[in-house]
């Protein structure tokens, strides 16, 4: 992967990921509140995203050495959305803390697949300079999602911003799917000269 246009399907996968990752920072404490719930909870709440991320990328790592790369990212996003649309309906801690789970895995699963395909279709003088790109992608996400969050929960609702996100995921899981990139972007842009020629 040397060219931009190439690399765009997961570069906005990844940054949707993070997005919603982001916009949570700022939806849960409102949710939380309105549940009047502790801020023990709260933590919970939070953390249980990034514990579920840890605790199940090692067996994802082990998916994506078994089955279609593509596929699974595309599964990642649509679990991600969905779980995302779910979570904004949860009345209570237990259905918070299982949407979090749901979240964690489905991010780890669209994280770890996406840089596989990236380390797998890079040149290996060219992996550094769009491994950058990719981490960047992550982290602008994370970045903007608290912003998004926070003008969408003030003007509109808490969960408005989650719905947001929930959409762009499912988006993003039927661009993977249609966007050839990597090897099949070669292949087709290999056939489309044969044809011209």
């Amino acid at each position: 992967m040397q060219r931009l246009k190439d690399e765009l399907p997961i570069l906005i996968a990844r940054f949707i990921v993070m997005l919603g990752a982001g916009v949570l920072m700022t939806s849960i404490p409102i949710m939380m509140l309105q549940m009047k719930r502790s801020s023990t909870e709260l933590g919970l709440v939070l953390a249980t995203f990034g514990f579920a991320m840890t605790f199940t990328s090692p067996f994802i790592g082990k998916m994506n050495d078994r089955f279609d790369r593509k596929t699974l990212t595309a599964v990642g996003l649509v679990g991600f959305g969905i779980s995302l649309a779910l979570f904004a309906w949860s009345t209570s801690i237990s259905q918070l803390l299982v949407g979090r789970i749901v979240q964690g895995f489905t991010a780890a699963l669209v994280a770890n697949s996406t840089i596989t395909i990236v380390a797998e279709n890079t040149p290996s003088q060219h992996l550094g300079t769009v491994m950058g790109r990719h981490g960047s992608s992550m982290s602008a996400g994370l970045a903007v999602g608290p912003l998004v969050g926070g003008f969408m929960a003030n003007y509109l609702s808490p969960t408005a911003p989650i719905y947001l996100c929930a959409f762009l995921a499912l988006a993003s899981a039927v661009l993977i799917k249609v966007r050839p990139f990597g090897v099949e972007s070669a292949q087709a842009e290999e056939l489309k000269q044969l044809e011209i020629g």
